[in-house]
């Protein structure tokens, strides 16, 4: 029974009673069915589903038992209370995104740091100023960039002008897309000759590598320059070993020397971080047959080194690395049509390209024009190609993704200073493209965008 108290306050009060507000038939304590405006609601016993009025904009929620929120309330101007152990279920499974998850402290993913990450971890190297990924062996640069126009550049360093001191310190450049002579690009730190032959460089930095100084010998010099921007050479470091005539070849963040001449052909690996200037590093492992007066090319992932001679005996073969797989040795990639040194190599990312060289046996020429090609995904003997412009050896070769140019070379008693051009991925004669700014042979190569970079 309802009793009722009506004096300084009015008083409403129900014992062993139900009481329903538009319902004759009230289930509880209290049922009501339409909307409840209530100023201050305290609930502190049972479990109760409250669904507030759209658009409400509530004070305070205190929360102090297991509640199922269900709510229309869009707007909390206040806190949110909650005492003891409560479990608060939206009924929906928590998300977020870029847009939504806000840490005003510190945020911590599981799982994820320098000493345990996991095989895919992400993380910006401050002192390479790269992303890189976990490989679950070792991290990896991501090798990223956009092509802004102003990517082609080629640069020929040192070599011999076969005049007394038979070592420069020159340096040209050409823009491989248009046509022209070679523009004096500055000089190297160390004047000298066959440093690593092949394009050792990433896409920002060139790099001539070791080399043969007259008379001093073998060259243990490493310089760099910026290849976007002319000027001198500055000192990187140390090679390994002071060879000379060694193949060269780098992927966008290492540069390789492969064999070279230091009192006899050579067979050991070493390798830079082009990126951070230092001494290089041995390889761990060396190249099947020792060798000078070779030359190197890349693909995005694998080192090329070709043709070359150890003592009278000259090798036509290929062989193959992949870098970034420290240790690992070369293995037999295919032989070159003709057995030749002092071959001119470039490459994209698809084809690698060898052209002139001088032959072992008499009945072929002393001199050849000759250039070939491989596909380098997939292992073989080189094919015909075309011819260059005259027959020499030790061209330098530089390349983008669609043309190549091979300048320089020796065709006794001569120094060349022709520049030929070639399209990669057409077969066919090269065509002229200029001249050097001096006549030489033996020279150091690098380009911003040859067939090694886009890779790891």
């Amino acid at each position: 029974m309802a009793k009722v108290r009506i004096g300084f306050s009015t008083h409403f009060e129900v014992e062993n009673e139900t009481v329903g507000i538009g319902t004759d038939s009230a289930l509880d304590t209290l049922h009501v069915t339409g909307d409840i405006i209530a100023d201050n609601i305290d609930i502190s016993k049972g479990i109760t589903t409250v669904t507030a009025y759209k658009g409400f904009i509530g004070n305070q929620v205190k929360l102090s038992n297991n509640i199922n929120l269900d709510s229309e309330v869009h707007t909390l101007s206040d806190e949110i209370v909650i005492e003891g152990d409560i479990t608060v279920s939206t009924g929906t499974t928590f998300t977020s995104g870029p847009d939504s998850l806000t840490v005003t402290n510190n945020f911590t993913l599981p799982g994820i740091s320098d000493a345990e990450p996991t095989i895919g971890t992400m993380r910006f190297n401050e002192n390479l100023g790269s992303l890189e990924f976990y490989t679950g062996v070792e991290w990896k640069v991501i090798n990223s960039y956009v092509d802004m126009g102003n990517r082609g550049r080629g640069l020929y360093m040192g070599g011999n002008p076969g005049t007394a001191p038979h070592s420069v310190a020159d340096i040209d450049y050409v823009e491989m897309a248009t046509l022209g002579d070679a523009i004096k690009f500055g000089d190297l730190v160390v004047a000298r000759d066959g440093p690593a032959m092949g394009q050792v460089s990433s896409s920002v930095r060139g790099i001539a590598y070791g080399g043969h100084n007259n008379p001093q010998g073998g060259e243990d010099e490493i310089d760099y320059v910026t290849i976007a921007s002319a000027g001198k050479g500055t000192d990187f470091g140390n090679a390994q070993q002071a060879t000379g005539w060694g193949a060269g070849c780098s992927s966008s963040t290492r540069g390789f020397k492969l064999g070279g001449y230091v009192g006899g052909a050579q067979a050991n690996i070493e390798y830079i971080e082009i990126a951070t200037a230092g001494t290089s590093y041995d390889w761990g492992a060396d190249i099947m047959l020792a060798r000078e007066s070779c030359n190197g090319f890349s693909s995005p992932t694998r080192g090329f080194i070709a043709a070359g001679m150890n003592g009278s005996t000259v090798t036509g073969t290929i062989e193959v690395l992949t870098m970034a797989s420290k240790g690992t040795a070369t293995v037999e990639f295919g032989e070159m049509v003709g057995k030749r040194r002092g071959v001119g190599t470039l490459s994209n990312n698809v084809r690698g390209v060898m052209a002139g060289g001088r032959y072992s046996d008499p009945q072929l020429g002393v001199y050849t024009s000759a250039i070939d090609v491989v596909t380098m995904s997939s292992d073989g003997n080189t094919q015909y190609f075309g011819e260059l412009t005259q027959g020499r050896r030790k061209p330098a070769g530089v390349s983008n993704q669609t043309r190549g140019v091979f300048a320089s070379g020796y065709v006794a008693p001569l120094q060349v200073s022709t520049i030929d051009y070639i399209t990669i991925d057409t077969a066919g004669n090269a065509l002229d493209f200029g001249d050097l700014f001096t006549g030489r042979n033996g020279c150091g190569c690098a380009s911003d965008s040859h067939g090694g970079l886009g890779g790891f």
